[in-house]
């Protein structure tokens, strides 16, 4: 579940909703990973009341749209729980 709210951070870019990201690369991102093989390297959460954070390293390796794929990857999220869920 993503919130009207979200933010993304991403290749030097930004989307500032929901709509703007499943607009522009959220089918891709899926489409990317399903193809791959994703070792899950580093996973660490820390929570602070309805705030927490989500530190992820991985390791993706495979083939994707015919070319060889064989990087790390890292990402930060910040999630809030809301008063609705």
């Amino acid at each position: 579940m993503l919130t009207d709210e979200l933010i993304v951070f991403e290749g030097g870019k930004v989307e500032r909703s929901r709509a703007e990201y499943a607009a522009h690369h959220l089918d891709a991102d899926i489409l990317f990973f399903k193809q791959l093989h994703v070792e899950h390297l580093e996973h660490h959460v820390e929570q602070n009341g309805d705030t927490a954070i989500s530190l992820y390293r991985m390791h993706a390796k495979g083939k994707y749209k015919g070319e060889t794929v064989d990087s790390e990857g890292m990402e930060t999220l910040m999630l809030r729980k809301l008063a609705n869920q």
